[in-house]
């Protein structure tokens, strides 16, 4: 009898992919032309950008011109500068702290399903105590203790989000660990390394991309938020939260532009990762659009 290979027999064969249909999927087409704008925006800040977003440039407040397409700020700075290399900021942030999330949850969620025993529990009891906290909450407490500065600000927004990857891919771990062809791979002597990276973590993490948009929105506002409350970026950083938090004190005296243009951008970054989740969760998740 002809043998066949492990990976062959018991290993679920992956689900074939068709052809997108792109109407189908215009929400993850629409997040991703947001984003991908922003980004442009972002990594061509120095080209496009028309002043220098630190410099005065013109007077005071002034309202949107020819000159000054956005107006001004308190001190004269350009707002159309400052929101293009305020988009390097916030995106930067935004992804870096989700990847810190991504991967320290994810690993310690794959180590803790798989060991189980006391060392599941302890990290799953540290884990839904982190989790049971409001994230701004404990972003706020962790910013406040490590200070301001964009690296602060990266590592409290990727410490609030660790136990949603966690959590995600402990639940997926404690289920996939149990399926026949992890018992298979293990009654022919794999090793735990093997079946960890062979056949438990190709099967756990799907959702990914979906749970790293979705706290990538997070992140943003969350970022404006400390920036807001004065826990983000120093002064004269290019922030939209600081900016927002600028402009806030001068609306009431009619001047609308320096709090509505960085305002709008901070919802169109996050309503961009928003949808590109939205969308990534119906295309990895089918069954979806059928309810």
């Amino acid at each position: 009898m002809k043998r066949t290979p492990l990976s062959r027999t018991i290993i679920p064969p992956l689900r074939k992919i068709r052809r997108l249909n792109l109407s189908e999927y215009w929400i993850a087409i629409s997040g991703a032309v947001i984003i991908i704008v922003v980004s442009l925006m972002a990594i061509l800040a120095p080209l496009i950008a028309p002043y220098d977003p630190i410099e005065t440039v013109g007077d005071s407040l002034e309202p949107p011109n020819t000159r000054f397409l956005l107006g001004t700020d308190n001190i004269g700075r350009d707002i159309l500068s400052r929101i293009i290399y305020g988009s390097r900021i916030s995106l930067s942030i935004a992804f870096l702290a989700s990847i810190i999330s991504m991967i320290i949850g994810a690993s310690l969620g794959l180590l803790s399903g798989y060991i189980g025993g006391t060392f599941d529990t302890t990290l799953a009891l540290i884990m839904d105590s982190m989790y049971a906290f409001p994230s701004i909450i404990l972003a706020i407490a962790i910013a406040y203790v490590l200070g301001p500065g964009i690296l602060n600000v990266t590592i409290s927004i990727g410490i609030v989000y660790i136990p949603v990857y966690f959590r995600m891919i402990r639940s997926e771990v404690l289920s996939t660990k149990e399926s026949l062809y992890v018992e298979a791979a293990r009654a022919i002597g794999a090793s735990d390394r093997v079946i960890l990276l062979k056949y438990i973590l190709p099967n756990v993490t799907a959702s990914l991309p979906v749970v790293f948009s979705l706290n990538a929105t997070d992140a943003i506002l969350i970022e404006a938020a400390l920036s807001f409350l004065g826990l983000g970026l120093p002064a004269p950083t290019p922030d939209w939260g600081f900016d927002l938090k600028n402009g806030y004190h001068f609306i009431t005296a009619g001047y609308w532009w320096p709090v509505t243009f960085p305002g709008l951008m901070i919802i169109i970054t996050a309503l961009g990762f928003s949808l590109l989740s939205e969308g990534l969760s119906e295309i990895l998740n089918p069954r979806l659009r059928e309810v």
